[in-house]
């Protein structure tokens, strides 16, 4: 038996990883048969992989050189070259050296000697090719190379061959639990990996070195990240990859990057983390949603600028608070050139605290911030489109361009979930819009092939199913109930979905319950089947909704569950008979309460809106469940107002008043019988005298809401100084009381007014000063309405190219907006900014302008209504067809098209507007076709 000391087990154990040995006996055969000048690059993992590299080399020269009774290679620990280096010095040092070279950079020492590599082999490559008569091999980290290959354009002509050796510290191996399955697949290829670099105290960081900060029981300690020595494959990215490269080739660069999950946001920057790595002294990612860190964005804050101070200046912050850290963070990162990655931010006072100094860059990506002033580029990561999304599922085994583009379409243009589909049909079985044995038999096959189940069934799950349910991963994984409960389990613990506060909704499906409240109605007294209907209930109409993100869908199960609710409120009159019934009509009530908060807008979402208000004039109603019914039934006619039924909410209203309410729910039922009123041109007298006596009737907390309703009927009277007066005395109760809401409505009513007075300096400025104040705490819903009427104002003022800039502006940040959160709100958002931009082009005269922004219009109202049997359509069409008709003379080619976009248009408006001036200028334009 041969003994070996510790580093050559060492050693041998390090071959043993990856392809070190195959990559090791191909320098160890290069260099030996290397004649004359001839240059190896070597990348190595860490500087361990480093050192038992060169001792390999050595050993084997070494042996070599007995044989042949010549010298050994000379390693040279760090090459003492500078940028004045003169030639003798260089000619001096190449005959003391014997053959072949070995120079050897430390991986924790490249920074001057690296750039004076770069000037050597780039600006005096002539002159060591005639100096060098012998192979010289030169050792670097990955990062490093990537630098190399920037900085020294030529070395194409003078290097040979590239050998890649992973790290010797094992534990330092790629964690594919960090990356997307795309990107765990090319780090592994690719023999990508990161490594510990240094003390976790007192670090140099050489340029360019990477550091990977993660949290771990026992605290924070720094990693390299998974740089892959690939390109990774980034489709339909190329716009996105330049441009942040260009923002973060020069220091001080604040960017975010935002897109849904699994949009691409992590794999771009690591694509181009080595392209600029090279311009700072260090660059630092930190995994903001894996750190282990208190809940509140502040504590956050501080604990990462602590852990991330004292990594820069191994200085002690114990005892100070953030206020006194930050400023050391910002003067420590103003004075060097670093770059921050802080991932996965969604918390926008977290970003302010985060923000480094002028000369350091930072990127935030994140799924949900808006852009605002701290960062001077936004990147939007929308879906791929079709010829990128089939490109990468062609790169993952999906040959049917067909099946390529129905998956592209399925997925929203995903990447990551594109790329896990296209592993599974690379499987060899296509998801199907009925995914049950479908994906039973692609996670049969992706657990045999040694997947963990449990991130195996998230990742399918992910994909096919709206909700993660234990029913639904035992369907799809073919478990036991138990067993899909505990990976469900193990999948919470480890974060990779998310939870709402109640596990057992969010967990279970319904079917227990409403097998419970369908079946033994012998066995079960009545309370306990209710008990389980309502459960079933809320499931449906409250859970499922708020997880769907959806409306109204008719299924069999809001079907059931609306009948059940009804049933329920109807026993009030005999609750002789069920003893429980009082509390059981609280629950119910509470789950129509909750219903109507989590239902979307759209076709059918007021089907639960009539049982809510059941609820709200059911006879029998007893004291103490008064107020929940008549918040119900308010609740439910504000849906009603919301969906512009105002007829019908004007009837319920009438009812809720015949019912005699009282106090406050009187006032409330008035407030809202003036604003349908004012909606349905009312005698603004008739308004003031309700809103006056609404007023006397509600609280405090309320009486804003009086105010603008009063301010408004005042405007429509045309009474614009009565409504300045009642804007401004609200405005000023607003700012005194910081109601920031209360204040930007109060700024855009009073704009509104000014606009009507001819006094529009003043009103862009208030909608200015609107949009400020918005600009964090609103929606995008909201702000878009603002800049809809700073639109108006600028075009009023003759300023139609900077009206449509701004309305430009707005679209691009809605349709940015749907496209990550598919949210159907979001295109009908874009309607009424999409007419308005057509009537600004049209007003300007570009009438072939104004011809294709009438068609934009009309592709966006069929996206929005599903169809083009809208009257909204059929206005759309009649204005084009004035404007194709507007040329004198007319081509026949317009009035070909004018006459079919009349002849669809008129039929509707005879249904829908038949008294309308709009039907009477299609009558008269269709004439003259």
């Amino acid at each position: 038996m041969v003994e070996t000391n510790p580093g050559e087990r060492a050693r041998e154990t390090w071959l043993g990883y990856g392809d070190n040995r195959a990559e090791a006996e191909r320098l160890l055969t290069a260099l030996e048969l290397g004649e004359g000048f001839q240059l190896f690059v070597v990348q190595i993992g860490d500087a361990l992989a480093g050192t038992h590299l060169r001792a390999l080399i050595e050993a084997a020269a070494a042996e070599s050189c007995d044989d042949a009774g010549a010298e050994a290679p000379h390693t040279v620990g760090s090459l003492e070259l500078r940028r004045d280096t003169e030639l003798s010095a260089l000619s001096e040092l190449f005959r003391e050296t014997p053959h072949p070279r070995w120079f050897w950079l430390p991986t924790a020492d490249t920074g001057e000697a690296l750039e004076n590599l770069f000037f050597l082999l780039n600006q005096k490559r002539d002159v060591l090719t005639r100096l060098a008569d012998a192979p010289v091999a030169v050792a670097m980290h990955r990062l490093d190379w990537a630098r190399f290959r920037r900085h020294a354009p030529d070395f194409w002509s003078i290097h040979q061959a590239v050998f890649r050796f992973s790290a010797a510290r094992r534990d330092l191996d790629t964690d594919p639990g960090l990356l997307s399955m795309d990107d765990a697949a090319v780090s592994h290829a690719d023999g990508a990996v990161g490594s510990i670099i240094g003390p976790t105290h007192g670090l140099h960081m050489g340029p360019g070195s990477t550091h990977f900060l993660r949290g771990r029981a026992s605290g924070w300690r720094v990693q390299e990240p998974r740089v892959a020595t690939k390109r990774l494959a980034l489709y339909g990215r190329d716009a996105e990859l330049r441009s942040l490269t260009a923002a973060l080739e020069s220091p001080g660069a604040r960017v975010l990057v935002r897109g849904a999950r699994g949009a691409g946001k992590t794999s771009l920057i690591r694509r181009v983390l080595p392209q600029v790595a090279g311009r700072y002294e260090g660059v630092w990612w930190i995994p903001v949603d894996e750190l282990p860190h208190p809940d509140a964005p502040i504590d956050r804050a501080e604990h990462i600028l602590r852990t991330l101070w004292a990594e820069l200046a191994a200085g002690d912050t114990e005892g100070l608070e953030l206020l006194d850290v930050y400023p050391r963070w910002f003067a420590a990162t103003s004075r060097r050139r670093l770059l921050f990655v802080f991932d996965d931010v969604e918390s926008q006072e977290l970003v302010q605290w985060l923000m480094p100094g002028g000369k350091s860059s930072v990127v935030v990506a994140t799924r949900s911030l808006r852009p605002h002033g701290d960062f001077d580029q936004t990147l939007n990561l929308a879906g791929l489109g079709n010829q990128a999304g089939v490109e990468l599922l062609r790169s993952r085994g999906v040959e049917d361009e067909a099946q390529a583009r129905r998956l592209v379409q399925r997925f929203a243009g995903r990447p990551r979930s594109l790329s896990q589909a296209g592993r599974l049909v690379a499987l060899g079985r296509a998801p199907s819009p009925s995914p049950g044995e479908t994906i039973s038999g692609l996670i049969t096959d992706v657990v045999a092939a040694g997947s963990p189940k449990a991130r195996t069934l998230w990742e399918c799950l992910s994909l096919f199913t709206a909700t993660f349910t234990t029913e639904a991963a035992a369907a799809v994984g073919r478990l036991e109930l138990e067993a899909a409960d505990g990976y469900l389990d193990e999948l919470l613990r480890g974060g990779l979905v998310d939870l709402i506060e109640d596990k057992p909704v969010r967990w279970h499906l319904p079917r227990r319950s409403r097998r419970l409240a369908s079946e033994g109605f012998d066995e079960q007294p009545f309370e306990a089947q209710d008990g389980h209907r309502l459960d079933f209930c809320r499931w449906v109409l409250v859970t499922q909704a708020q997880l769907d993100g959806r409306g109204w869908t008719g299924s069999p199960d809001e079907i059931a569950a609306v009948d059940w609710l009804r049933s329920i409120l109807e026993v009030t009159n005999e609750s002789q008979t069920r003893a429980q019934t009082p509390d059981l009509l609280e629950r119910a009530q509470a789950v129509l309460r909750d219903a109507l908060g989590a239902w979307k807008r759209g076709e059918g979402s007021l089907i639960p809106l009539e049982v809510a208000l059941f609820a709200a004039q059911a006879a029998g109603v007893s004291e103490g469940r008064a107020d929940l019914s008549w918040s119900i039934g308010l609740r439910a006619l504000m849906r009603l107002k919301e969906e512009r039924r105002f007829d019908e909410a004007l009837e319920w209203v009438e009812g809720l008043l015949a019912a005699g309410p009282t106090g406050e729910a009187l006032g409330g039922a008035l407030l809202l019988r003036a604003q349908l009123h004012r909606e349905l041109g009312a005698p603004v007298e008739e308004l003031v005298r309700e809103l006056e006596r609404a007023r006397d009737l509600l609280g405090a907390q309320v009486q804003p809401v009086v105010q603008h309703e009063l301010g408004r009927a005042r405007l429509q009277a045309e009474d614009f100084d009565g409504a300045a007066a009642v804007f401004e005395t609200l405005l000023a109760q607003a700012r005194a009381q910081d109601l920031l809401e209360v204040e930007r409505n109060a700024l855009s009513e009073l704009a509104e007014v000014r606009r009507h007075q001819g006094r529009l300096d003043e009103a862009e400025a208030l909608l200015r000063q609107a949009i400020e104040r918005s600009a964090v705490t609103t929606s995008i819903l909201e702000l878009t309405a603002l800049r809809e009427a700073l639109a108006v104002v600028q075009a009023e003022r003759g300023e139609l190219d900077l009206g449509i800039a701004t309305l430009d502006a707005t679209l691009a940040e809605l349709f940015s907006t749907y496209l990550m959160s598919e949210d159907p709100a979001m295109l009908a958002a874009m309607l009424e900014p999409t007419q308005r931009r057509a009537q600004l082009i049209e007003a300007g005269g570009d009438r072939a302008g104004a011809i294709q922004a009438h068609d934009q219009v009309l592709s966006l109202q069929d996206q929005v209504y599903g169809t083009l049997e809208h009257v909204a359509v059929a206005e759309t069409e009649v204005r084009k067809a004035r404007l194709l008709l507007a040329a004198r003379p007319a081509g026949q080619r317009s009035r070909d098209s004018a006459r079919k976009l009349l002849e669809h248009a008129l039929p509707i408006l005879e249904r829908e507007r038949p008294n309308s001036d709009t039907i009477r200028l299609a009558a008269k334009l269709l004439k003259n076709c």
